[in-house]
């Protein structure tokens, strides 16, 4: 009877012991994230053919998470609006996104991606011509839903010009060919890659793009933070996030002051 209780015991213990060193390890393992992409369209973020996700903005996030090395990660292509909502919510982790103050009350900005150009886009036979911010007054101008850009509350507090939100560029393009607005406020990229002979466009800014990361995420710990520091530095120093954009955009180049664009 006395061994048959030192064995029950000696059993206990085992357990016990197994059941600690699984719930260390759990603690111990970090957790998968979501890097949400938002699809702006080519060359950026978009679906191909197959409708499948690619562009320089997922593979970056892609090459991110295959050097973060958590099981299960992922890189999402979700809708500018979605991300936003999701991000302020912990329903995503991460995004690159353009810098604004807003957003540094928001969300953790971790590094730099690269810089990225905005543009005014409008019509080579437009009866009004666009060099600046402050020739919209008085038209109909579009612009991506949600999206920031540098000289924003100039714009937002320009008189008697009707802004309509666009849930991508591409349809921002098609409303400009189409009449139904005057200009259209987009990235460079974007226009350079769909260029057509009877558009122009005009600069209006250029801003930094981070990864960002929600500060209402579960996952995201300083330990995880300086991680993807560290992995977006080394992604730089082996030009692998540089050759990335080089594959989509072939005329991409740092300039001097070390921004890219």
């Amino acid at each position: 009877m006395l061994i048959l209780k030192n064995n029950l015991s000696l059993l206990f213990l085992y357990v016990l012991l197994i059941s600690s060193n699984r719930a260390f390890s759990a603690e111990q393992q970090e957790a998968p994230i979501v890097i949400a992409i938002i699809e702006v369209g080519e060359p950026a973020a978009y679906k191909n053919v197959e409708n499948k996700p690619t562009g320089y903005l997922y593979d970056i996030s892609k090459a991110i998470i295959d050097e973060l090395n958590i099981p299960n990660s992922r890189a999402a292509l979700v809708p500018l609006r979605r991300v936003i909502h999701g991000l302020k919510h912990g329903d995503y982790d991460c995004s690159i996104l353009l810098t604004s103050k807003s957003r540094e009350n928001d969300f953790l900005q971790l590094a730099s991606i690269m810089y990225k150009d905005l543009v005014i886009v409008s019509r080579l036979d437009s009866d009004f011509p666009i060099t600046g911010i402050e020739d919209l007054k008085g038209l109909k101008v579009g612009h991506l839903r949600g999206a920031f850009f540098l000289k924003q509350e100039n714009f937002s507090f320009l008189e008697h010009t009707v802004k309509y939100p666009v849930g991508d560029s591409k349809n921002g393009l098609s409303m400009l060919n189409a009449g139904r607005i005057d200009a259209f406020i987009g990235t460079r990229d974007f226009m350079d890659k769909h260029y057509s002979t009877n558009l122009t466009y005009s600069p209006l800014s250029t801003q930094e793009s981070r990864l960002q990361c929600s500060k209402n995420s579960k996952v995201i710990t300083p330990n995880l933070v300086a991680k993807l520091n560290r992995i977006i530095s080394e992604l730089h120093k082996t030009n692998e996030i540089f050759n990335i954009i080089r594959r989509y955009r072939p005329f991409y180049e740092r300039n001097n002051d070390g921004k890219s664009h």
